[in-house]
């Protein structure tokens, strides 16, 4: 019980809705998700810049592992996140409340909305099979990945375009026109 509480990632045993425990996978590593997502360009203007893309897709991806269903959710789960790991995932410092900052759910969605869906499922695909191929994995892990790979589950462009379609709807509502 200690090892579940002590964890970087909340466990599956904690977060019933999760699909893969995140304490199995190399996120940070040489061979980690961030070392896989270094493969996107980034499209925003430098000026302005307050998170590393990288930073914001891993969080967002993590925390659909972890079972987030929506933007919020991911915000949310990411908020949750104790201090060194928002230091691993390189987020941004605020210098007056002295720690790291995990993004809002207006920060996940824009870089969502920039990122080309179909280029990230290729380098999630990639990664995924890369890390089931891992010897130290555990076999309920490895199953799961596997299931993932073999069903749409993964496809995460479907997703962010259904994300960014409902907000640019719910924009449009507002008098309001998407960045």
């Amino acid at each position: 019980m200690p090892q579940l509480l002590s964890s970087p990632f909340l466990s599956p045993v904690l977060s019933p809705k999760a699909l893969i425990d995140l304490n199995h996978l190399d996120i940070f590593g040489t061979q980690g998700l961030l070392a896989y997502l270094a493969e996107l360009s980034d499209s925003r203007m430098v000026r302005g810049i307050r998170y590393s893309h990288l930073s914001i897709l891993a969080i967002g991806l993590c925390a659909w592992f972890a079972g987030a269903h929506s933007i919020g959710q991911m915000a949310k789960w990411a908020a949750q996140l104790p201090q060194p790991v928002l230091k691993s995932f390189s987020c941004r410092v605020d210098h007056k409340r002295k720690c790291y900052m995990a993004p809002t759910d207006e920060t996940l969605r824009r870089i969502y909305h920039l990122t080309d869906g179909e280029e990230l499922d290729q380098i999630l695909k990639r990664w995924l099979t890369a890390t089931c191929q891992q010897p130290c994995l555990n076999r309920d892990t490895r199953q799961t990945i596997k299931h993932l790979l073999n069903s749409q589950e993964y496809r995460l462009s479907v997703w962010i375009a259904k994300q960014c379609d409902r907000y640019a709807r719910k924009r449009a509502a507002l008098g309001d026109v998407l960045p």
